[in-house]
């Protein structure tokens, strides 16, 4: 039975509802209006394309106004539309007042392999989703026992480590026998002691932190008088370099909440790195200001900065800007990893600009809030 024209059916029935494709042609076969599931469909939006143009082949050449004098129904078509919807469709042609009708229906097995292979690739995502989450936690487990190890590892170690340190230092203070090779023996014994002791001290925090272990114990201080205080621990080191170090306080610091064990950690790491990686006879400088809501330490140095490439890495574990620094220190690797996810737990920032051969700027923040 022959279709009523759309301007006999329902309109908003084929605009809103109908899963069926219906064009209007004039007669040389330009497409005049089409519906709204033809326009989803059909790729591009078919108005004002010819007929001919939005089909990859019929199974004949078609002519849509001879078509629709012939009243032809159920031709098949290969149709472009997007990637997910049915390719084929039936479609039958009849002949209105200075035009044609075109309705064309999706092909029933096209539709019902589609919805097959929906509900596969549903169940395989998933299938997907369960290993995945089964994968997780096994790998979460591992984790905990990585950490766990290092954790035991690292603390074992550090008697031993230590003991080391002390019987070198009573060597070295008792026996005036020796002569300047042993003395020297004695000296690498105890800086390679001195680096071992700080790894296992890094890897004791960073394994707490990886734990989720990290425990800030948060107090009101002094934030100024505290900086003054650390800058003036490490230049007693930068002495050795001939390094200068100099602290400017540009404005009204307040007292904050902080701990004081673990920022004086974090300052003292990114010092350490800037006398570590500097020149002699250079000078870092250590500048405090308020940025909004938060307190800003920059501490700027005139060492050899960080390769391009490293950058983006610095915070991450066991990365390192190169294997020592200007006169032989050996880094461990994880104090700035260390160091970010203390100044994180804070609720602060910690970010680094740097130029190879240029110096390096570390900056840090605390915010400005009551301890509770």
């Amino acid at each position: 039975m022959r279709p009523k024209s759309v301007d006999n059916v329902n309109a908003r029935f084929l605009n809103d509802f109908a899963e069926m494709i219906y064009l209007r042609l004039d007669n040389s076969g330009r497409i005049l209006e089409a519906n709204n599931f033809a326009k989803a469909t059909l790729q591009p939006n078919p108005v004002g394309l010819n007929f001919s143009e939005i089909f990859v082949a019929f199974t004949q050449t078609i002519d849509p106004l001879q078509a629709a004098q012939n009243e032809m129904t159920h031709v098949p078509a290969s149709v472009n539309t997007c990637a997910d919807l049915p390719r084929t469709f039936f479609f039958s042609f009849f002949k209105v007042t200075e035009g044609v009708d075109v309705y064309g229906e999706a092909s029933g097995t096209e539709v019902l392999t589609l919805q097959k292979t929906l509900i596969e690739t549903n169940n395989e995502l998933s299938n997907m989703t369960r290993q995945l989450q089964k994968n997780n936690s096994e790998l979460q487990k591992l984790n905990d026992i990585k950490n766990q190890f290092l954790g035991m590892a690292a603390h074992d170690l550090r008697n031993p480590i230590g003991a080391i340190i002390a019987y070198s230092d009573f060597v070295m203070d008792e026996a005036k026998s020796l002569t300047d090779e042993q003395k020297e023996f004695l000296s690498i014994i105890k800086n390679s002691s001195n680096y071992m002791l700080k790894l296992l001290d890094d890897l004791l925090d960073f394994s707490k932190i990886e734990a989720g272990k990290l425990g800030l114990d948060l107090s009101r201080c002094d934030y100024v008088n505290f900086v003054k205080r650390v800058v003036k621990l490490n230049s007693a080191i930068a002495a050795k370099k001939h390094i200068q170090i100099i602290l400017n306080v540009h404005e009204v610091i307040p007292e904050l909440d902080f701990d004081s064990i673990k920022i004086e950690q974090v300052l003292n790491n990114i010092l350490s790195n800037a006398l570590k990686y500097s020149l002699r006879n250079t000078t870092v400088v250590v500048n405090m200001f308020m940025s909004g809501d938060f307190v800003t330490v920059e501490v700027r140095d005139q060492g050899v900065g960080i390769p391009k490439d490293k950058i983006d890495l610095i915070f991450q574990p066991f990365t390192r800007v190169s294997k020592q620094g200007t006169e032989g220190e050996r880094s461990t690797g994880l104090g700035l990893a260390i160091v970010r996810r203390i100044v994180l737990g804070h609720r602060g920032r910690i970010w680094v600009e740097s130029s190879e051969g240029e110096g390096s700027t570390f900056y840090f923040t605390l915010p400005v809030v009551a301890k509770e």
